[in-house]
């Protein structure tokens, strides 16, 4: 039976980086490639712009929506897969993977929220946890010259 699958990115753009929005099309033509399920779009979310949040120009992050016969879990290996292809040292990336039934009305007043106040990181891992919610922060640490992608911990 067909259901969607949400997909949040937010890739941080560092300086010299493809930007979210690179990222997140190519996030969507990989799960097509692969056969996930057919996709819906890339939307643009405005996030909070305020002095206290760290972003390079608008503080805006992309959404997937993809209609699948597979469950959630099926894209996150490629979806870790195909963001490790993008990092830049410094990089700071954040993913989040829902099925359509584990959203309810405190994740989306939490999404909410987000455009209207500045929210803790730690918050959003919690509330991800409480629905089994996929949502991972992914980091490049600089190692000598060169970058390495490792999720954070």
């Amino acid at each position: 039976m067909s259901s969607i699958i949400y997909i949040g990115v937010d890739d941080t753009d560092v300086i010299g980086s493809v930007g979210t929005g690179r990222v997140a099309r190519g996030l969507a033509k990989c799960f097509t490639d692969i056969g996930l399920g057919t996709s819906l779009g890339v939307s643009r979310h405005q996030l909070l712009v305020d002095k206290r949040i760290q972003y390079t120009s608008h503080n805006s992050s992309k959404g997937l929506a993809f209609v699948t016969d597979q469950d959630a879990d099926e894209f996150v290996l490629p979806a870790l897969d195909y963001m490790k292809t993008c990092f830049l040292a410094r990089f700071r990336s954040g993913l989040c993977i829902c099925s359509e039934g584990k959203i309810n009305d405190e994740i989306i007043q939490f999404g909410q929220t987000a455009v209207k106040q500045v929210l803790r990181k730690q918050d959003a891992i919690k509330l991800a946890a409480k629905y089994k919610v996929f949502l991972k922060e992914l980091a490049a640490a600089a190692t000598g010259s060169s970058a390495r992608w490792q999720p954070s911990a």
